[in-house]
């Protein structure tokens, strides 16, 4: 009987400990509301922009790019990378648009053509971490954004409708040990009983 109590106890350690596995990574604090991450996606593109010379940019993405830039004048160069999101075949195209960008990593608006000759925005994302499992068809995306002085925030941002939308958002204080979640938009639209 004794053997069996603790072979129980060891079974329940692994589970818990897998469970905070789950939900967490490097620095990150348990996660008060028990929330589980979606799992890293298999064969996740590999996020690396490249420099490229605006001018030599195909005339639709040039023209993508003038509609989503902030200043106006648009830049002789920009960082680029390309990866398909939602497994159509056709890449979507991550623009940075350095103006955006600060301590929390480089902005990049997220491009998508359906016809292969003009692209939209699906929406915006800082700080890159990792691309999750695919849902409504298209990749997740985990981004960190690090404030400084023992405070960062890790938000996942879902597809939904026709963009990207945040889904979840985490205020990280190490310093004192705290995690807050915050109230997506998305969340703070729905009345309390519902749409």
């Amino acid at each position: 009987m004794k053997i069996l109590a603790i072979l129980m106890l060891s079974v329940l350690s692994a589970y818990s400990q897998q469970v905070v596995a789950d939900n967490q990574d490097d620095d990150r604090l348990p996660i008060p509301d028990g929330y589980v991450w979606p799992k890293p996606a298999e064969k996740a593109p590999d996020f690396r922009p490249e420099q490229k010379k605006f001018i030599d940019l195909d005339e639709s993405l040039r023209t993508a790019i003038k509609d989503n830039w902030p200043d106006e004048e648009v830049p002789e160069q920009v960082y680029i990378a390309k990866m398909d999101l939602n497994g159509d075949g056709r890449a979507e195209i991550f623009v940075e648009v350095p103006i955006f960008g600060g301590s929390g990593g480089a902005f990049y608006e997220i491009l998508s053509t359906k016809n292969g000759k003009s692209y939209n925005s699906v929406g915006g994302v800082q700080g890159i971490d990792r691309f999750l499992i695919p849902k409504n068809g298209w990749l997740q995306i985990q981004g960190i954004s690090r404030g400084g002085g023992g405070h960062f925030t890790r938000y996942l941002m879902t597809f939904i409708k026709d963009k990207y939308e945040v889904t979840r958002n985490e205020d990280h204080d190490t310093n004192n040990r705290k995690v807050t979640i915050r109230k997506t938009e998305a969340e703070q639209a729905v009345p309390p009983n519902g749409p």
